[in-house]
């Protein structure tokens, strides 16, 4: 303790030197960077090494125990769940692949929202589309409503009271939705009439309504995102509510490789880096990769050498008239990828 208050002494005299000199915005990049440095130099890393016969015990006890909630993430998608056995593991990297206009985004969001259900804690680093935007297509995915007519503000009454309901509920614990649907429902059609003072005093003021404990995080940042600002903004959650899984829609679009050279050796540097920060922060990270038509991933070696999961789709005309999406794995690291059999949902 001694020792970060004198680190944060020093910090803070180099930022008042600049205060001072009006220069406000060096000042707090000298802040934050001393910051980061501290928190980096204090966390809970932890070097793993021992005699594997005095852990032998440990392991085989281990082999036998269930995995527990946090550390295997279900897609909610059970043909998927099953080819990796079970779902995502902490901590993997998975790259999802798709075509232009693909569905990246909202099969990223969808991923993250159903380890949300499970009750985990889900951050949402969205660089390609604004903060409005993406909640508007979680609601959407909450409520059942299309994503267009919410964002663009022309849902009609009944849609409109839907999306209250349904958003209002998914904010209350699992163990208390009863007391709170028995609200919504006694109030009816007049919730229409709620602005959001009614709503903050008459539900999440009231008396019945309990928090969900876990929480979806979205982390809107319009330009300049780092990893040295993600992986700073995923420690403060962990920190405050904790963190299963970080969703970067997308990592082919960060400073790091629009500032740089488009080469492989960029792309392979980035996703090295990514694949360090999920087992630093022990988290599933999953991000989009551009894909061509056939469904290759673009710089495919760069990307494919520190993944763990590398999962595809795709949708054809036939597709859409049958309501349908075609997955594959491009790589699986804990089991065989099949490049040519496909799920259907």
């Amino acid at each position: 303790s001694h020792w970060i208050e004198k680190h944060l002494q020093f910090a803070m005299k180099d930022s008042l030197k600049e205060i001072t000199s009006k220069n406000g915005k060096e000042a707090l990049e000298i802040l934050e960077k001393n910051v980061e440095k501290l928190r980096y130099n204090t966390s809970e890393t932890k070097i793993v090494d021992y005699d594997i016969g005095d852990f032998a015990s440990f392991a085989l006890d281990r082999y036998d125990q269930d995995f527990k909630t946090e550390e295997l993430i279900s897609t909610g998608v059970a043909d998927i769940d099953d080819r990796m056995g079970g779902g995502f593991r902490k901590p993997n990297v998975i790259a999802l692949g798709c075509g232009t206009q693909g569905g990246k985004s909202i099969i990223a969001m969808n991923l993250g929202y159903s380890a949300y259900k499970q009750g985990l804690n889900v951050a949402n680093v969205t660089i390609v589309m604004s903060e409005e935007e993406f909640l508007a297509r979680l609601h959407s995915r909450i409520s059942q409503i299309p994503a267009t007519p919410i964002l663009m503000r022309k849902v009609d009454d009944q849609q409109k009271l839907r999306l209250r309901q349904s958003v209002l509920l998914d904010t209350v614990h699992p163990n208390h939705l009863i007391e709170a649907k028995t609200y919504l429902d006694e109030i009816g059609a007049d919730l229409l009439k709620f602005n959001r003072i009614d709503m903050d005093k008459n539900f999440f003021e009231s008396s019945f309504y309990v928090k969900r404990t876990n929480t979806y995080y979205p982390i809107d940042i319009p330009h300049g995102c780092k990893l040295e600002i993600i992986r700073s903004k995923i420690i403060k959650l962990k920190e405050q509510r904790g963190c299963d899984m970080v969703v970067i829609d997308y990592a082919g679009i960060m400073d790091e490789i629009l500032k740089g050279e488009q080469s492989w050796q960029s792309y392979s540097n980035l996703w090295l880096r990514l694949k360090a920060l999920a087992r630093e922060l022990d988290v599933v990270l999953i991000s989009p990769v551009q894909a061509h038509d056939e469904g290759q991933l673009k710089y495919s070696t760069a990307v494919r050498d520190h993944i763990d999961i590398g999962l595809n789709w795709m949708r054809t005309d036939e597709d859409i008239i049958s309501n349908r999406v075609q997955f594959w794995f491009t790589k699986l690291r804990h089991g065989k990828a099949e490049y040519l059999s496909l799920i259907h949902i």
